[in-house]
């Protein structure tokens, strides 16, 4: 859960602020030599604990690509990449050219170093900026990928047009998102906001009414908070199993502050019905 952005200078500074941690590209270092892995040795399998930062992990990156029907060769921009594990994913396992962008400069450089030890980097490249003002040319890319980024994006029609703007004719937009369930308001902290305000979730309805308004037609929608759920019981037992070596690159690496308090919100917030957790894959029309 990475991308934080909506437009406006001092709030994306604050949501910046949210997922900013003093010294994580030593932290990182550090845990990874813990576990005697570097630039030599360092696997995509070592890092994912930690670099695929939401609900499901890497087996949600997966199964999204699957039925996103993603290709080799195509161009993609993962929006709100973090420290870019779907990224590289995308680009080692579905052979695509990656556009990873984020607006936490500490991520963007803790991402481009992960890249550069996974020998990923003729493949997926860094842009540290805003997904409401996306620096590139009309029509260049094949899918805008975004796993767990809207949550802090306050005009999402903004972000919606500028995604259109950048996609070829055809073109996917492909998302894993957090939106809002039965009317109440979610229990804070969570990963993306400490609080309420900088917290900008909108209903199943109101996001695809947006996405149509802005151009797109819904190829596949689905809710799978179920899965999200189950998920997350899985990783409660896996850690009353005490499953020993890098499964501890957790996201507790990344995320400094409350880690533990910040999970256990989103699992209480999805079991009570109060988030829920949506796939789906829109096409530019």
């Amino acid at each position: 859960m990475s991308m934080k952005d909506n437009g406006t200078g001092s709030e994306t500074r604050r949501i910046a602020g949210q997922y900013t941690s003093s010294g994580l590209r030593e932290r990182v270092m550090a845990k990874l030599a813990e576990h005697g892995l570097g630039p030599g040795n360092l696997r995509r399998e070592d890092t994912e604990g930690m670099d695929e930062l939401h609900v499901g992990g890497a087996a949600a990156t997966r199964e999204l690509a699957e039925i996103a029907g993603v290709r080799p060769g195509w161009q993609v921009l993962d929006v709100g990449a973090g420290i870019g594990g779907p990224a590289r994913r995308l680009a080692e396992e579905y052979e695509c050219e990656v556009t990873a962008l984020d607006i936490t400069e500490e991520y963007c450089q803790v991402g481009k170093l992960l890249t550069e030890w996974l020998q990923t980097s003729d493949r997926v490249g860094y842009v540290c900026a805003s997904a409401t003002a996306l620096p590139f040319r009309d029509a260049i890319f094949d899918a805008v990928w975004m796993q767990f980024a809207g949550m802090n994006v306050r005009d999402k029609g903004k972000m919606a047009r500028e995604f259109r703007r950048v996609l070829k004719p055809g073109g996917r937009f492909v998302f894993h998102e957090v939106l809002t369930g039965n009317g109440e308001p979610p229990e804070f902290p969570v990963f993306w906001a400490d609080d309420p305000a900088l917290s900008f979730l909108v209903g199943v309805s109101v996001w695809r009414q947006v996405l149509d308004d802005s151009g797109f037609a819904a190829k596949r929608c689905e809710d799978v908070s179920a899965a999200a759920l189950a998920w997350y019981d899985q990783i409660v037992r896996d850690g009353k199993s005490a499953k020993a070596g890098t499964a501890r690159l957790n996201a507790g690496v990344i995320i400094d502050r409350d880690a533990g308090l910040k999970s256990r919100n989103v699992r209480k917030n999805i079991e009570e019905g109060r988030i829920l957790i949506y796939r789906g894959v829109f096409e530019r029309v």
